[in-house]
């Protein structure tokens, strides 16, 4: 990954079930005011 550090990304993580069908549950990373 690239950018500048301190830029919270993964500020907010949470569960998004098993979005591609793969057996596994899936995750959504986020960053504050994107």
């Amino acid at each position: 990954m690239t950018g500048g550090s301190n830029k919270s990304f993964g500020a907010s993580v949470s569960n998004a079930g098993d979005v591609n069908h793969d057996g596994f549950n899936d995750v959504i990373v986020g960053r504050t005011w994107n």
